[in-house]
Order: C-alpha cells, then sequence, then structure tokens
C-alpha cells in the first residue's frame, strides 16, 4: 500500500512525522535537500560546483525508487530559487 511511498517521503517532508518529528527545540527536523544545500553552502565557493555535481547518497535507504533523483530535484529546487531571487534583487 501507501507505506511503501510514505517511508522515504519523511526525508523529503519531515513535518508527517508529527510530535515524533521535532527537535529538542521544538522545530521539525529539515528536509534532506535542504540539509544537503546547507552544508555545501558552508564549503568555500570556488568548490560548490563541483559539489553540486557530485552529491554521493549512501546506505540502504538511498535504494528506494527514484531517491537520487528526487534529492536531485529539490536540491536543483532549492538552487534555482535562490538563484532567481539574486537576479531579481
Amino acid at each position: 500500500g501507501y507505506e511503501r511511498f510514505l517511508g522515504p517521503e519523511v526525508f523529503f517532508n519531515p513535518e508527517i512525522l508529527g510530535d515524533a518529528g521535532k527537535g529538542s527545540a521544538g522545530s521539525y527536523f529539515k528536509p534532506l535537500p535542504e540539509v544537503v544545500d546547507d552544508s555545501i553552502l558552508s564549503c568555500p565557493v570556488d568548490t560548490r560546483r563541483k559539489l553540486y555535481k557530485n552529491i554521493v547518497l549512501s546506505g540502504g535507504t538511498t535504494m528506494f525508487k527514484d531517491f537520487g533523483r528526487r534529492v536531485q530535484r529539490d536540491v536543483k529546487r532549492l538552487v534555482d530559487g535562490r538563484q532567481s531571487a539574486n537576479a531579481a534583487s
């Protein structure tokens, strides 16, 4: 049933966990694409392009159907949104 799709969705929408997904500060955990993006943004500017092109997923959870494609798509949306916001200002 739908549980097959709900499992990996927690990585992209942790708020579906309800109160179980709240951290010690009371806020929800960040979605995986935001964590990846924030990690790359904390690196030196001259290395970011290579890092965005070489995101490596590891572990059993990454074996879910289209997991890597979803991470790539969501990270790209974050980057594109930030770039268009910077271009507008």
